[in-house]
């Protein structure tokens, strides 16, 4: 990130505890013996991309603390925080083109315009919601933590039932980690 947008980024890796996402890729792909380079590549991404949707989110529920810390916009404000999120998004595709091809951009990048477009979405459910409405807004939010990865990793593993089996494992994690985030919000206001 350059020096101008990563104020931003920075306060958010700071402010994030862990890494369970980019550590469950490079296991996954570790536990196949896939290319260490092409592992590394996804797990850095989905490590740049947890630190992006945690800038994003907090803009989004407005919140301004995060472990203690100021989160991101309110520290530099929403228009430096989007600037460096917009920036964080480029190098995330320069990374993939280079590490995993420039298919594996195009497929992270469709993964978080859909993780975008959940958050409005996510704005129509009430706690009436049926859970299969609130479970695929989880899925739609989670895709580039769970689909983008999990695909991009496992395109030519022909082991029966291991790609499915690992997106339902990545998407359960993802799920659970979205529930307490939400049960934190509602909590708050």
């Amino acid at each position: 990130i350059p020096t101008e947008e990563k104020g931003p980024f920075e306060q958010t890796l700071f402010a994030h505890v862990n890494r369970e996402k980019s550590v469950l890729v490079w296991y996954m792909g570790d536990s196949l013996g896939l290319p260490a380079p092409k592992v590394q590549t996804v797990a850095a991404s989905c490590d740049i991309l947890m630190i992006l949707s945690i800038m994003y989110d907090d803009i989004n529920d407005r919140d301004e603390f995060r472990a203690g810390l100021q989160t991101s916009w309110s520290k530099y404000g929403q228009e430096k925080t989007m600037a460096s999120f917009q920036k964080g998004l480029s190098v995330v595709q320069q990374i993939l083109s280079k590490g995993a091809g420039p298919d594996a951009a195009i497929k992270c990048m469709d993964c978080v315009n859909e993780g975008l477009h959940s958050y409005r979405l996510a704005e129509k459910l009430t706690l009436r919601s049926p859970l299969q409405d609130i479970l695929s807004v989880y899925s739609k939010r989670g895709s580039f933590h769970t689909d983008f990865p999990v695909t991009t990793l496992l395109e030519n593993i022909e082991v029966s039932g291991y790609k499915q089996y690992a997106l339902d494992g990545f998407r359960a994690n993802n799920q659970a980690v979205q529930v307490l985030n939400d049960l934190k919000d509602l909590n708050r206001g």
